[in-house]
């Protein structure tokens, strides 16, 4: 419940420090920390708790909780023109790529704010969440979110389904979760390399969570077609099971990125609601996967009949993103100028802000 603010918060500061062309990168170390965490968690937890007691563990999650915190409180701005330590040349840059209000005295500024709509409501209209770029993001976060409730589930999949011993199934659901770290970082550097091809930042959102979600859809079809033979290894399935894993790392680069595009001024909102939204996946599997693996269709039917809504959903998944998705941001009329790269980098990037 605590945690939950971390999402939208950290959305917030993104959008308001990020260029265009950063924020797939962004999301990308962001989902790297979080499978890192997540990594060292469960690989140092259990020694802590052996060693220690296992409230040792919670206290040395705490004591890192206040370390964050305090770098966070000396480091940490709400927005750029508040930071200390940003040189003038990196917040010019911000500036004409629209992140950050022109200067007051800037000849562009009274043009800027005059056609800009500059919202006064914490929390958006109704009409923002009808948006139908609003409704691809909901629709894809829950997809991955059923992804992921899956995965959940693979310890009773591999005991009761495959005949495996609990330290076995432990061990095959653990390598399928070591696969998300390598594949996050793999696919961090995808978006950058399209936009310098010439993709459009649309495009290249596109791009993403299609390969994301096409990849996942046919490895599902694979899962249900495994399970309708007499016997199939327990390798094959843990095989398939990594590689559907690693396909979620692309949404990184494309939906997951999408929620900095669509606003500046209520992206904590929107971050927050969606992320709310996705979460009843979680709520809800549990409940579809008793129905499944409880009636009539017997385990494999059953476990097949997961597999195959996970499919149905990547195909909504794709078909929302093709028509629908969209870079525009929704805050209203803002003129944003060409995405431009950091003084220190080097020139000839793509133009980022066009979109199809």
């Amino acid at each position: 419940l605590v945690q939950g603010a971390a999402f939208p918060a950290g959305s917030v500061v993104c959008a308001q420090w990020l260029l265009p062309s950063e924020r797939s990168w962004a999301s990308a170390i962001s989902a790297i920390g979080a499978a890192t965490g997540g990594f060292l968690v469960s690989s140092c937890a259990p020694v802590i708790a052996a060693h220690f007691g296992w409230q040792a563990v919670f206290y040395v999650t705490a004591a890192l909780c206040f370390a964050l915190l305090a770098v966070w409180l000396r480091l940490g701005a709400s927005s750029p023109a508040q930071c200390l330590s940003i040189t003038r040349e990196e917040l010019e840059v911000l500036r004409e790529a629209g992140v950050v209000p022109p200067e007051p005295s800037s000849p562009t500024a009274f043009k800027i704010a005059k056609v800009a709509k500059v919202p006064k409501d914490s929390f958006p209209p109704a009409a923002f969440f009808l948006h139908s770029s609003v409704g691809v993001l909901f629709l894809a976060h829950f997809a991955q979110n059923w992804q992921q409730a899956f995965n959940d589930w693979l310890a009773v999949f591999y005991t009761t389904q495959l005949g495996s011993s609990r330290e076995a199934a432990g061990l095959h659901a653990g390598a399928v979760a070591l696969v998300e770290l390598p594949a996050r970082a793999l696919t961090a550097g995808l978006p950058e390399v399209l936009l310098r091809r010439g993709s459009s930042l649309l495009w290249s959102r596109k791009q993403m969570s299609l390969q994301g979600f096409a990849y996942h859809l046919f490895l599902c079809l694979g899962v249900v077609a495994f399970l309708s033979r007499a016997e199939t290894p327990t390798f094959a399935f843990t095989v398939v099971f990594g590689l559907a894993k690693a396909s979620q790392a692309f949404h990184a680069g494309g939906y997951y990125a999408n929620y900095l595009d669509l606003t500046q001024a209520y992206s904590g909102v929107l971050a927050g609601v969606g992320n709310t939204m996705a979460t009843t996946a979680g709520v809800l599997f549990p409940r579809v996967a008793s129905w499944s693996l409880g009636g009539s269709y017997g385990a494999a039917g059953g476990w097949a009949v997961l597999a195959g809504s996970m499919a149905w959903l990547d195909l909504l998944a794709i078909v929302a993103i093709a028509l629908g998705m969209s870079v525009d941001c929704l805050d209203g009329p803002i003129p944003v100028a060409k995405t431009k790269s950091w003084p220190t980098s080097p020139k000839g990037t793509a133009d980022d802000d066009k979109s199809e």
